[in-house]
């Protein structure tokens, strides 16, 4: 959705600049033109112009403040999903910190397996960590630690 508004701003963007290359063009064929025609009326001509540049000119920032406008708003839309990310991101990994210590803490034998979770086993040459990724290799340690101490614990009951 971010790339199609990108798009649209860029096309709204590219709009607004060929809208002002027609007219500034327009403007000076007009003056152009009248300036050779019409040399008596040279000193209307140029009041015109000056009025006509301060009114586009005038234009072309109410436009460029609104296109900037957008563009912050974006940019504060993506600031704040990246710190959203990112704090969700911190909580898996104190999830899986708190995990891991229990397991090596409480359940040494198990730490070894560890490494050889299919989870931590990438794929790829370069894996990415992802929130995905994080949250599957936390219910793989849960799982695994469940597991054990079912396990564990009936085979406790036995003895």
């Amino acid at each position: 959705m971010l790339n199609n508004r990108k798009e649209f701003n860029m096309k709204k963007s590219n709009n607004t600049a060929v809208i002002a290359s027609t007219i500034l063009s327009s403007v000076v064929v007009g003056a152009t033109i009248t300036w050779f025609l019409f040399p008596r009326k040279r000193k209307k001509m140029i009041h015109t112009l000056k009025y006509e540049s301060y009114a586009m000119s005038d234009m072309l920032k109410l436009k460029l403040h609104g296109f900037m406008e957008e563009v912050k708003k974006e940019i504060e839309m993506a600031c704040d999903k990246t710190n959203e990310f990112l704090q969700m991101e911190k909580a898996i990994n104190a999830k899986i910190l708190k995990i891991t210590l229990k397991i090596s803490n409480d359940f040494p034998e198990l730490y070894s397996y560890l490494e050889e979770m299919p989870v931590t086993i990438p794929y790829t040459n370069d894996p990415e960590i992802n929130l995905n990724n994080l949250k599957k290799y936390y219910n793989s340690l849960e799982v695994m630690l469940k597991n054990y101490m079912l396990t564990h614990e009936k085979n406790t009951d036995n003895a």
